[in-house]
């Protein structure tokens, strides 16, 4: 079975879920937001219940929000041949990963589109945009 876990600082994981839930109406994403709560369970105890209610045989996609921080560091130990790590994530990734068949979920799939990703990260302001304004 394929997962799907969004794990951030903050409230960035449970808004990037509710966006990818509501372009796609599949409600079967998991969400960590991290650091919002002062009393919240340490974060490596909300990572560890979640993967053991997963099969170890399930491929498991976590999205985070910065490569050297905190959140992304809890997830490397369980980084795995069927557990991908894509960090830096938006929603055009995660919308790509999502709606993938898991059969295809495989590190050169994975690998390809982050390179997709990092061609399609444009600076809009360096490029000639028309306008229509029948555009919404």
């Amino acid at each position: 079975m394929k997962r799907f876990i969004i794990a951030s600082h903050y409230k960035f994981a449970k808004g990037f879920k509710e966006t990818l839930k509501f372009l796609t109406t599949i409600d079967d994403i998991y969400d960590i937001s991290a650091y919002v709560e002062e009393n919240e369970k340490p974060l490596e105890n909300q990572i560890q219940q979640l993967f053991e209610t997963f099969n170890p045989e399930d491929k498991v996609i976590v999205l985070t929000d910065i490569l050297y921080g905190s959140v992304n560091q809890k997830f490397i130990p369980y980084m795995n041949e069927h557990v991908f790590i894509v960090t830096g994530a938006n929603i055009p990734i995660g919308l790509a990963l999502i709606l993938e068949n898991e059969e295809n979920i495989t590190y050169d799939f994975i690998d390809s589109l982050v390179n997709d990703a990092r061609n399609n990260l444009i600076f809009v302001n360096s490029i000639n945009v028309v306008q229509n304004d029948d555009d919404e």
